[in-house]
C-alpha cells in the first residue's frame, strides 16, 4: 500500500472514531466518495497549515510595524496627538508633552487646546469651541472639514498667545491634520511645529531684504550674480542703467559685458580673473571702462564675494556691486593735471621749497626747491619726520606744540620768519607759510611754503654795511671837512706866522752876524732866537696837522728808527711802566721823514704811558708787515690809501682804554682829556701820517687798554746809505752877482730878503703881488738872475704868476716860497719849470745854498 494511502486509511480511521465517539450513525456514502472526501480534506488540511503559518508571519510583521510606526511616532521632531471626534487626546507623542509639559495622565480625554494652553480654552472652563475667538480659529474649522469630508489638510499657520508654566507667549504654529478611521470610528491625527524663530527670522530676512532693496533703489550701484562655470550672471535694473541700456537691449552674461569692455583693458582684466580664480582670494575688486548704449565710455568699479565654491577651491558664483566711478576718474584725472600743474609750478620756483607734511610731521610732497633749499632728495625727505630733518633741536618741540595747537583750533596761521637747519646742520633763513588742508575722511594736512631768506639777508647785510659804510664815510667827510678847514686854518696861521717869524728871525739872525762876538747884546739876541725856534716847531706841529708839513723823505728802516731811540723813549715814559719791543723780521724799507716818524713815535709812547697812569702796566711796541686789502684798510682813521704791502708800528698799553666817544674825537684838533694837554699831539700824528699817505688803526676798551697802528706803503728800494758828515768848519758865504726879484705880498717878508740877498751880494728888485712882479720882469727881465716867489698872495697868486713869467721867458729861474712842504706844493699845484724851493721861515744858509744851486754856483 502506498503512502497516499495509508495517509487517507489514517484520515479514514480518524474519522470514523469522531463518529463512533459522536454516538451518530456513520455516513452512508459510496467507498469511492468517501476517499474523495478524504482526500480533499487532507487537502485542505495542509492548506490551512501554511495559511497558519503566514499568518503568524504577517502578525510577526505587523507587530513589528507598529513598533517601529510606534517609535517613529514618539520620536518625531514635530509634536503629534490622537483626538477623537470631540477633539479629546487619544494619544499623544513625546514632543507633544514636552512642548505642553503635561504628563499621560494628564493628557488622556483632555482638550488639546487646553492642554496646549489656548488661552482662549482657557477663558472657558468648557473647553474648546466656548471661547470668544474659538468660532473664528482656523485649526478648529479645519479639524471640523477634515472630519466631515476626509481630506486631509497641511500647512496650517497660525498664530496663538499660549501660556507655559504661567507665562504667556505669542507664537506661530503650523498643523496638519488627517482623518483616521478604525472600526467605523474617525478620530483626528493633529501635528504641530513650532515655527515661532523660523518665522521670525524669515521676517528679519524679509525686511532685510526691503532695506536691501530700498538701498538699492537709493543708491546709484548695482547688484549682480555671476555663475563663473556657466558665465551667466544676474544684473539688477542699474547695471544695465548705468550702461543706458534696459534688460531687453542688453543680455546677462559675462561674454556680453567682457565685449563691452575697453579694448585696450580686456586683456588685463581676463588675466586679473584668472589670478584671482587661482589665489583663493575671497574678494574681487576691479575698475574698468565700458561702453555704453550712447557711444561713450563709462568708468565702472566691480566689487564682489565668493559665495560658492567648487570641490576644488575655485571659485564658482559671485555675488557683488558695480559702481559708475566716471565722475570720481574724471576728478581723479583733473586732480592728477592739477597736482601736475602744481609740481611743475612748485618745481619751477627755484627758491621757493614747497612741502607738505602730517599733523604728525611726516613729510608727503618734497618739491625740487626743498631739496636745494635743505639738502635733502625727495627720496631721502618723504616719510620722515619734518621736525626731525629741518626743525632746530631747541625748538622742536615748541613747534610741534604750536603747529598742533594750531590746527586744532583751525586759526590761520600768520607768515613766520625762522631760523631752520640744512642737511649738514647749517643754519638757514625762512619766511615761513602755511596752509591746514582738510579733507573729510582723512588727517589735517600742513601745507608749506617756505622761502629761502639767505640771499635776501646777504643783501640786508650788505645794505646794512653798505649804508654804515655811506654814514662812516659821511660821517668822515664831514669830519675830513672839519679837519680840513681847521687844517685851512692851522695852515694860514702857520702860514702869517711863518712871515712873522720868518722876519724875526732873519733879523735876529742878520743882527747877530754884524755884531762883535763880545757885544753884550748877542745874549738877549740869542734867547730871542730860540723863542722863535719854538715859535717855529710850533708852526710845523700846525702844519703837520694839516698834512702840509715839511717832510724830509728818505729810505727809512722802521726798526732801526725804533733801537736809535729806544733809550728816549724809555725816559719819556713813567718808571711804573715796563715797555716791550717786539721788532718785526727784516722789515722793507719806507719813504719817510725820521724827525715826523719820531715825533709820532713819541707821540704815541708817551699818550700810552699817560693812559697806564700811576698803576703798574705795559706800553708794547712793535713793527712788521702785512698785505692790506681794502676792506682792512677801510678801517683806518684816515682816507683809505691803495691796497699793498705795509709796514706797521703799533703802540699798545694796559691803562685805562678810551670810550667810543673819546676814540671818536682821538685825533680831534684842540682836543685833549689831560689837564695841561693843548690837544695837537694825535692831531700832529694824524697830519704826518696822512702826509705820509698811511692809515690809523685804533681799537680801545675802557679798563683793558688801547692799541694803535700806523701803517706806511713799503718802499720798493732798498735803503740809501747813510750820508757821511762832512768834516772841517763852516766857511763864509759865497759872494753872489746880479739881480733878484722878490716877490712876497708881506712887507717884512720883502725887506727881509731884501737884506739877506743884499748881504749874498745881490741887488734886490720887490713886488708886492704876481701882476706886479710880471710887469717888473717884462721890464727888466735880461737883468734879473733870478725870482724868490711866494705862493699865496692876493690879485695873483705864485702858481699864475710863475705861469706868466714862463710865458715871457721860458728859461726863467723862479725859486717859490711857501710855508707849506715841497710835496704838498707839487701835489697840488701844476709847477711846471720851478728851478727851486724854500719853506718858511727859511734862513741865510738855507737862502744861499738854494741860490747856488739853482745858479750853479759852488759853494766853498
Amino acid at each position: 500500500m502506498s503512502e497516499k494511502g495509508s495517509a487517507w486509511e489514517g484520515l479514514w480511521a480518524e474519522a470514523m472514531a469522531r463518529v463512533a465517539a459522536s454516538g451518530e450513525p456513520a455516513p452512508d456514502m459510496p467507498q469511492e466518495n468517501l476517499q474523495a472526501l478524504l482526500q480533499e480534506l487532507s487537502v485542505s488540511r495542509v492548506a490551512l497549515g501554511m495559511l497558519r503559518d503566514e499568518l503568524a508571519g504577517t502578525r510577526g510583521q505587523l507587530e513589528k510595524s507598529r513598533d517601529e510606526l510606534r517609535a517613529i511616532y514618539e520620536n518625531a521632531p514635530v509634536m503629534m496627538c490622537l483626538l477623537d471626534r470631540t477633539r479629546n487626546i487619544i494619544y499623544a507623542n513625546h514632543a507633544f508633552k514636552a512642548f505642553t509639559g503635561v504628563d499621560d495622565d494628564q493628557l488622556v480625554m483632555s482638550r488639546a487646546c487646553g492642554v496646549l494652553g489656548c488661552i482662549n480654552a482657557l477663558d472657558d472652563p468648557r473647553g474648546c469651541g466656548h471661547g470668544r475667538n474659538c468660532a473664528d480659529c482656523n485649526v478648529r474649522r479645519a479639524m471640523e472639514e477634515v472630519l466631515a469630508t476626509g481630506e486631509s489638510r497641511r500647512g496650517i499657520e497660525y498664530k496663538t498667545t499660549l501660556v507655559r508654566n504661567g507665562e504667556s507667549d505669542e507664537v506661530v504654529m503650523l498643523a496638519s491634520i488627517a482623518r483616521l478611521s478604525t472600526g467605523g470610528a474617525h478620530n483626528l491625527l493633529l501635528c504641530l511645529e513650532d515655527i515661532t524663530e523660523r518665522t521670525r527670522a524669515e521676517e528679519f530676512a524679509r525686511c532685510q531684504e526691503e532695506r536691501l532693496r530700498l538701498a538699492m533703489e537709493a543708491t546709484s550701484d548695482g547688484f549682480w550674480e555671476w555663475d563663473v562655470t556657466s558665465g551667466n550672471a544676474v544684473f539688477s535694473p542699474r547695471m544695465y542703467e548705468m550702461l543706458g541700456h534696459t534688460p531687453d537691449s542688453l543680455n546677462a552674461d559675462a561674454a556680453t559685458w567682457a565685449q563691452l569692455m575697453h579694448p585696450d583693458e580686456r586683456s588685463d582684466a581676463r588675466e586679473k580673473v584668472r589670478s584671482f580664480s587661482r589665489s583663493g582670494e575671497e574678494y574681487y575688486h576691479s575698475e574698468n571702462r565700458f561702453l555704453s548704449k550712447s557711444g561713450g565710455w563709462r568708468w565702472i568699479m566691480c566689487r564682489g564675494r565668493v559665495v560658492e565654491r567648487t570641490p576644488q577651491g575655485g571659485p564658482l558664483r559671485l555675488v557683488g556691486t558695480s559702481t559708475d566711478i566716471t565722475e570720481r576718474k574724471l576728478a581723479e584725472e583733473a586732480l592728477r593735471e592739477s597736482e601736475e600743474l602744481f609740481k611743475g609750478l612748485a618745481d619751477s620756483i627755484g627758491n621757493v621749497a614747497v612741502h607738505s607734511f602730517s599733523a604728525e610731521g611726516i613729510i608727503r610732497y618734497w618739491n625740487q626747491a626743498s631739496e636745494k633749499v635743505y639738502g635733502y632728495t625727495a627720496e631721502e625727505a618723504l616719510g620722515k619726520d619734518i621736525y626731525a630733518l629741518i626743525i632746530p633741536e631747541d625748538v622742536r618741540d615748541e613747534s610741534r606744540s604750536a603747529l598742533r595747537e594750531w590746527a586744532k583750533l583751525g586759526l590761520p596761521i600768520p607768515p613766520l620768519e625762522l631760523l631752520l637747519q640744512r642737511k649738514d646742520g647749517s643754519p638757514v633763513p625762512i619766511m615761513s607759510s602755511y596752509a591746514i588742508l582738510r579733507r573729510p575722511g582723512c588727517e589735517s594736512e600742513f601745507f608749506c611754503m617756505d622761502m629761502d631768506l639767505t640771499e635776501q639777508k646777504e643783501a640786508q647785510a650788505a645794505l646794512r654795511e653798505s649804508e654804515a659804510r655811506r654814514l662812516e664815510s659821511e660821517r668822515r667827510l664831514l669830519h675830513a671837512q672839519k679837519l680840513e678847514s681847521l687844517g685851512v686854518l692851522a695852515g694860514g696861521i702857520a702860514h702869517d706866522f711863518n712871515n712873522l717869524l720868518m722876519a724875526v728871525l732873519g733879523n735876529v739872525e742878520l743882527s747877530m752876524e754884524m755884531l762883535s762876538p763880545l757885544s753884550p747884546a748877542l745874549d738877549g739876541l740869542r734867547e730871542a732866537m730860540n723863542a722863535a725856534r719854538r715859535a717855529v716847531d710850533l708852526t710845523r706841529q700846525m702844519l703837520a696837522y694839516s698834512g702840509r708839513g715839511q717832510f724830509m723823505l728818505v729810505h727809512l728802516d722802521l726798526n732801526e728808527l725804533v733801537r736809535e731811540n729806544a733809550h728816549m723813549l724809555r725816559a719819556a715814559i713813567s718808571k711804573n711802566v715796563t715797555m716791550n719791543l717786539q721788532a718785526g723780521d727784516a722789515l722793507p724799507p719806507i719813504l719817510a721823514d725820521p724827525g715826523q716818524l719820531q715825533q709820532v713815535v713819541m707821540n704815541l709812547i708817551t699818550n700810552a704811558s699817560e693812559a697806564v697812569g700811576e698803576k703798574p702796566g705795559i706800553v708794547r711796541l712793535a713793527t712788521g708787515t702785512m698785505e692790506c686789502d681794502a676792506a682792512y684798510l677801510a678801517k683806518s682813521r684816515l682816507a683809505p690809501p691803495e691796497p699793498g704791502r705795509y709796514v706797521w708800528l703799533e703802540v699798545a698799553d694796559t691803562g685805562c682804554g678810551m670810550e667810543r666817544e673819546t676814540v671818536e674825537r682821538l685825533f680831534d684838533p684842540f682836543f685833549t682829556t689831560k689837564f695841561t694837554g693843548r690837544g695837537l699831539g694825535m692831531s700832529a700824528v694824524q697830519g704826518i701820517i696822512k702826509g705820509h699817505r698811511g692809515a690809523i688803526m685804533v681799537d680801545s676798551t675802557p679798563e683793558r687798554g688801547s692799541t694803535i697802528r700806523v701803517l706806511f706803503p713799503a718802499a720798493h728800494v732798498e735803503p740809501a746809505p747813510k750820508p757821511q758828515k762832512a768834516s772841517g768848519t763852516g766857511r763864509e758865504p759865497a759872494v753872489f752877482s746880479g739881480t733878484v726879484l722878490v716877490v712876497d705880498d708881506e712887507e717884512l717878508v720883502l725887506k727881509l730878503g731884501g737884506s739877506m740877498l743884499g748881504r749874498l751880494g745881490f741887488s734886490v728888485l720887490s713886488a708886492t703881488n704876481g701882476g706886479e712882479a710880471v710887469d717888473i720882469y717884462r721890464e727888466k727881465g735880461r737883468d734879473i738872475t733870478a725870482v724868490l716867489l711866494d705862493l699865496t698872495m692876493p690879485v695873483m697868486d705864485g702858481v699864475a704868476t710863475l705861469r706868466a713869467l714862463r710865458e715871457v721867458n721860458p728859461e726863467v729861474r723862479v725859486i717859490l716860497c711857501s710855508g707849506f712842504t715841497k710835496n704838498e706844493v707839487t701835489s697840488r699845484f701844476p709847477l711846471e719849470g720851478l728851478s727851486g724851493f724854500l719853506q718858511k721861515p727859511y734862513h741865510l744858509k738855507a737862502l744861499q745854498a738854494e741860490l747856488g744851486r739853482v745858479l750853479g754856483v759852488a759853494q766853498v
